[in-house]
């Protein structure tokens, strides 16, 4: 044989190989269900995501009668979310920033890192996983290749509070309650706020106002999360970039890709 001929079969034989290495390892999917510990599946090809979800059902032994699918989710973990890192940068300049302004602010912006630090975060894909619903659409079920998450969870028992308040965490929900009446449970730093943020659990934002004099009652899911926006410090001209962001916006930005 000539030569040319056994190197063009050695570097065959090498990238064939090396195809099958990456093709073996295409497709990896944590699962996290309730307290159970994490699992994975993996897969040689591009599964859609229907099938994903059917096969981390089956793999976890979750009722899926039982599903909250607007609490369950689909998370990219290909990419690492920086975002957590930004919102806490933002946060150091408005604490230190109030702090040397003596206003009292500095203390619920420390109070604030400091739940968020205690969460998980990964980038929520907005979409719903329940297969019933995404084989209804190619575009709700595509084919995932890479590394991805899926939670499942039962219907949530709690709702999250966070920022201008006193006691901030978790609240048993109750059906019929408002944003106004939970707030008011954990203590409003500043009474005169006439709206707070929720984030409902797949992800979606809205306004909620509490007022005595704009209240009006929007239902809340259990398992979301009330944001009281914190007093905004202006910042010093040596900060551009960071002038023409909101820190409460990017706070919001943020819980909406926590991992439940």
């Amino acid at each position: 044989m000539k030569p040319w001929t056994i190197i063009f079969y050695l570097i065959l034989c090498i990238s064939t190989g090396l195809a099958s290495v990456s093709f073996a390892a295409s497709t990896d999917i944590g699962i996290h269900f309730e307290s159970s510990p994490p699992n994975h599946l993996t897969y040689d090809y591009f599964p859609r995501l229907d099938e994903v979800v059917l096969q981390a059902l089956d793999k976890t032994g979750a009722n899926w009668r039982m599903i909250d699918w607007f609490t369950s989710g689909i998370y990219d973990t290909n990419i690492e979310l920086k975002l957590k890192q930004q919102v806490f940068g933002v946060i150091a300049k408005q604490k230190a920033i109030a702090s040397k302004r003596y206003h009292e602010s500095w203390f619920y912006w420390s109070q604030l890192r400091h739940s968020l630090e205690s969460l998980h975060y990964a980038k929520r894909i907005f979409q719903t996983i329940d297969p019933d619903a995404i084989r209804l659409r190619l575009s709700l079920n595509p084919k995932l290749s890479g590394n991805w998450l899926i939670t499942l969870k039962y219907a949530p028992k709690n709702v999250l509070v966070l920022g201008g308040i006193t006691k901030p965490g978790n609240q048993t929900w109750q059906p019929r309650l408002d944003a106004r009446s939970y707030v008011q449970t954990a203590g409003l730093f500043d009474g005169t706020i006439s709206k707070v943020i929720v984030i409902q659990p797949d992800g979606k934002v809205e306004e909620h106002p509490i007022g005595y004099w704009n209240q009006t009652f929007s239902e809340i899911a259990p398992g979301a999360i009330i944001y009281v926006p914190l007093p905004v410090e202006t910042l010093p001209i040596i900060y551009p970039n960071d002038r023409l962001q909101n820190p409460n916006d990017l706070v919001v930005e943020l819980l909406r890709n926590r991992l439940p």
